[in-house]
């Protein structure tokens, strides 16, 4: 990896400071004080994370106990079953995100172990009749209800409804029944993910097949037998789909990048059941009836009626796009789409300089990111501020420690992977390790130095809270010392800080509704109206000035590039609204049938919805969020929606406006999930009717 050092930092704004310094330079880990991951003390070793996770469990196993054993419940049942959530999640977050992203195979092997046997624990918990009983109990009693708080109320309903959806009302075997589902779901929900991609490697072409890719590439990439190994799984098969005058080549090349392996399709067969299986077992007639119960839709007939709502607003659009990339006498298949619009995108840019090329000079990340928190200061009075990392804290020398401050109070810390390296997975994510929560003097927690401390109730009495821990991912490259973003990428990063903030102002008392655990269609929303400020030109003021020349972006140049990045926006939202169809079919009643067959089901959804004659019916088998948002993949439409209305209402006129920062702080940010999601959106937006929030999808 090229070492990142000052490049024209001298000639930055003064808005650049210390951020741009930051990830502009390469890092000094110090090695005075070694830790473990995250700062955790424990998770210096591969035994040290499975220690951590005995503990915990021991930990966890105890508390279960105590509540179990209590004669009776009482006012601290709820916050006892939540500290108690708080400890399993501090394993299982944890652990699902290192075995993504660490380097370290006995790491990885530590936090897969970590994770099933806390996940396992966890199904046991949720099936307890114990423990649903004692929060039934609490939610019956007006003795105790009348004492709790509007917070604890809504933790004890969401457990009380948790508790209902793993079918608490089974006997011991139907609950074993479901504890063995539900792992099924965990462990090979994880062994899918882990095994996306093509069933093949590469494809060998001739040089003379591959006229129009880049011959620099073709040299690259070819073998001693003079013959051109095209890796399948890497952007290189996207830019030869971009490229390739050929079409037969093009259709082989689309065609096996979307054809994943029989095992893949097997694998996924196996999770849909399964959770077919858990929702029949709770009453339910799907899993996406199951899902929905508790989501902003409520249900799958109000998803189809959006969704249809959406195509029919959308797929004209998409139709009158690909007829405007299409030649005359061309018959468009979807292994053209791209080349095609290529081809129209370069001609219409015609003889003018490579205005991508020179946007991404714009774009420096440590520019964008002291830009972020420019933003954020305005808005909600969040600042970025550079930390310092010890030996053992981070998983790679290139992570950096951004700690937030409210003021002068530290009150969260977000670790950011933001560089490419070999072997990383390039999908940006955004991925919790720690909630937020407030801790108290009875437990060993309490000393912990690294807690935020708040003055509340009378005389200023200090309360403590356990601060949130972000890992934010992202896969850009760095060239000549210098990391240069291209638009697409500044708007990935704005999107995945959305949920950190999230996270940051939505510091609740109670670990289960804290930052963005909170509805899952309702939780895009931040992060999608964060893009909107990423273009906005108060905004663009702010960050986007020439990485050599401290030079402002041309507004004009940037509008340019914006037409014709536009040119298949359509497109791409059809392409969304087919996945989120297809999502919900896969996850119907239909997946509880014995003749249950996806790859048919997603061929019927094509003919029905796909803007192609011909169409790839398997990939299906390599949509990751059909595991990470099952029967909910429709959520980023939806908040696109409730993001555009948002921004009309409130930050269209003034996008840095502190007045609308606060409103939507109060309405959405600062619940976190402690309030439903409905009144959140209807205080900030208004009442409002469904079938009209899909005429905002523009």
């Amino acid at each position: 990896m090229i070492p990142r050092f000052r490049a024209g930092f001298r000639n930055l704004s003064s808005h650049g400071g210390s951020l741009a310094e930051f990830f502009a330079e390469k890092q000094s880990i110090s090695s005075a004080k070694a830790t473990g991951l995250f700062g955790n003390s424990r998770l210096d070793s591969a035994r040290g994370l499975e220690a951590f996770s005995e503990a915990s469990l021991r930990s966890a196993q105890k508390m279960d106990a105590n509540i179990q054993n209590a004669t009776a419940p009482s006012r601290d049942t709820v916050l006892q079953l939540d500290i108690l959530s708080d400890v399993i999640c501090k394993v299982v977050d944890m652990a699902a995100f290192v075995r993504l992203s660490h380097p370290s195979r006995h790491m990885l092997d530590a936090a897969q172990q970590a994770h099933e046997t806390m996940f396992e624990f966890m199904n046991h918990l949720n099936t307890s009749p114990e423990l649903y009983n004692k929060v039934t109990a609490v939610l019956e009693m007006p003795s105790i209800l009348k004492t709790l708080s509007t917070e604890e109320v809504k933790v004890a309903e969401i457990l009380k409804h948790d508790f209902e959806k793993s079918g608490i009302q089974f006997d011991d075997k139907t609950r074993e029944s479901f504890v063995h589902s539900a792992n099924i779901v965990s462990i090979l929900g994880q062994q899918f993910l882990n095994n996306i991609g093509p069933a093949q490697d590469s494809l060998v072409f001739t040089s003379s097949e591959l006229v129009g890719l880049d011959p620099y590439i073709i040299r690259r990439l070819r073998t001693f037998t003079g013959k051109v190994q095209l890796p399948l799984d890497s952007q290189l098969a996207e830019i030869a789909l971009q490229t390739v005058h050929d079409t037969n080549v093009r259709k082989k090349i689309w065609n096996a990048v979307r054809t994943p392996s029989q095992s893949q399709i097997e694998v996924l067969t196996q999770v849909l059941q399964s959770r077919s299986s858990i929702a029949k077992m709770c009453g339910y007639k799907s899993f996406a009836s199951y899902e929905l119960t508790d989501k902003l839709m409520k249900s799958p007939d109000h998803v189809q009626d959006f969704l249809q709502s959406l195509s029919t607003t959308i797929a004209p659009l998409a139709k009158k796009e690909l007829q405007t990339i299409t030649p005359a006498g061309v018959q468009l298949d979807p292994w053209d789409h791209s080349y095609y619009l290529t081809r129209h995108t370069a001609s219409k840019r015609g003889s003018s300089k490579d205005t991508v090329g020179a946007l991404t000079g714009y774009f420096s990340l440590g520019n964008v990111m002291q830009g972020i928190s420019d933003v954020c200061e305005m808005l909600y009075g969040l600042k970025f501020q550079p930390g310092s990392v010890a030996a053992g804290e981070v998983w790679d020398p290139e992570v950096r420690r951004l700690d937030v401050y409210e003021g002068d109070s530290r009150v969260g810390a977000i670790y950011c992977d933001l560089f490419n390296r070999e072997g990383k997975a390039p999908h940006p994510a955004h991925f919790t390790i720690q909630c937020s929560r407030q801790v108290y003097p009875w437990e060993d927690l309490y000393e912990d130095p690294n807690l935020n401390i708040r003055n509340s109730g009378p005389g200023d009495q200090q309360e403590k809270f356990q601060t949130p821990i972000i890992a934010l991912v992202c896969d850009f490259h760095t060239q000549n010392g210098v990391t240069l973003l291209s638009f697409s990428e500044v708007q990935t990063l704005f999107h995945e800080m959305g949920h950190a903030i999230h996270s940051m102002i939505g510091r609740t008392r109670l670990h289960n509704v804290s930052g963005t655990r909170c509805a899952t269609d309702f939780v895009e929303l931040p992060s999608v109206l964060m893009e909107k400020f990423a273009s906005a030109p108060q905004v663009l003021n702010l960050y986007a000035r020439h990485f050599e020349t401290n030079e402002p972006l041309p507004l004009d140049l940037f509008k340019a590039q914006q037409n014709l990045s536009m040119t298949s926006e359509n497109w791409e939202t059809h392409h969304q609204i087919v996945l989120s169809f297809i999502d919900q079919a896969l996850h119907s009643e239909a997946a509880s049938q014995p003749s249950f067959d996806p790859t048919a089901i997603v061929s019927g959804v094509l003919k029905q919805h796909s803007l192609y004659h011909v169409n790839s019916n398997k990939q299906y088998a390599q949509f990751g969020h059909l595991v990470s948002y099952g029967a909910t993949y429709y959520s980023y439409l939806l908040d696109r929606c409730l993001a555009n209305m948002t921004w009309e209402k409130l930050f269209k006129d003034d996008p840095l406006s502190r007045e609308s920062g606060e409103k939507f702080k109060s309405a959405v940010l600062q619940w976190g999930g402690s309030r439903d999601a409905l009144e959140c959106a209807q205080d900030l937006l208004g009442e409002f009717d469904y079938s009209q929030v899909a005429q905002h999808v523009k």
